[in-house]
């Protein structure tokens, strides 16, 4: 299982993120962990190689965001 670690924004502010993405046979997926904020997204798609599950993920991250 391979892991990338990368920096994203959310709410203008440069926020870690821990992520593994995955193609598996029927479906794209994509766990999200942004440990300073305390918060996982996962997001799924049953389509193999979609586009747009992480950037999804990041979006909905934002959203939880901005209730903290």
């Amino acid at each position: 299982m391979g892991w990338k670690v990368e920096h994203v924004q959310l709410n203008g502010a440069a926020t870690r993120m821990v992520a593994h993405r995955a193609t598996p046979i029927g479906g794209t997926t994509a766990l999200l962990m942004f440990p300073e904020r305390r918060l996982v997204i996962a997001t799924m798609s049953n389509v193999s190689r979609a586009e747009g599950v992480a950037p999804f993920g990041v979006k909905v991250a934002e959203v939880f965001a901005q209730l903290r």
